[in-house]
């Protein structure tokens, strides 16, 4: 069953994912917060700013305005040469999502394609999940670090959201879903 047909049930898999970290042993959640939907007015105002936002997003802002789940592993060995056990879901606010990104992601100087980038999870400082309209069609998926690379995932928001749950928010963990990175550390990690 999709995420998109279950949008209903979809706060009730984020908490069945915090009661799960929370009652691992190998694992410290440093963080879990789950937002309130978010409000029609909220909705409408994005829908304007953004008249693409894909109706799954939709449906799921109106069950929860985003989220933030951080975690680690006890253990602080080393996965390789950079990364550790950890994990972090940064599911903005709509009203973040459609708000402004100067001096964010990008800056006055810098090319115009920058501006069309809107992060919907900001796992880490650099690095982002976020919509960006691929060859002028529908806002798409994409992992963005930020300023460098923008590559996309192929996969709609409720699949994004699904796979996230299923990796709990591993860090970089969207690296493994596209297709040109699919050789980089951390998606063989994952």
């Amino acid at each position: 069953m999709h995420l998109a047909e279950t949008m209903d049930l979809v706060r009730n898999r984020f908490e069945q994912l915090i009661v799960e970290l929370q009652e691992n042993q190998s694992i410290e959640l440093k963080k879990a917060r789950l937002r309130e939907p978010a409000g029609s007015e909220a909705i409408k105002k994005a829908r304007e700013i953004l008249p693409d936002l894909p109706e799954d997003m939709i449906a799921f802002y109106a069950q929860m305005n985003g989220c933030k789940i951080e975690w680690f592993g006890k253990e602080q060995k080393p996965l390789n040469e950079d990364h550790y056990c950890e994990g972090m879901i940064n599911l903005l606010p709509i009203e973040t999502i459609v708000g402004s990104w100067q001096n964010v992601i990008w800056f006055k100087s810098e090319q115009e394609t920058l501006q069309s980038i809107r992060p919907i999870d900001f796992f880490v400082e650099e690095a982002c999940t976020a919509l960006f309209p691929v060859a002028d069609e529908e806002l798409t998926i994409c992992y963005h670090y930020c300023g460098e690379e923008l590559h996309p995932t192929g996969y709609t928001f409720s699949e994004y959201v699904e796979r996230l749950i299923e990796s709990r928010g591993f860090i970089f963990g969207i690296k493994a879903l596209c297709l040109y990175l699919t050789q980089s550390s951390e998606a063989l990690m994952f």
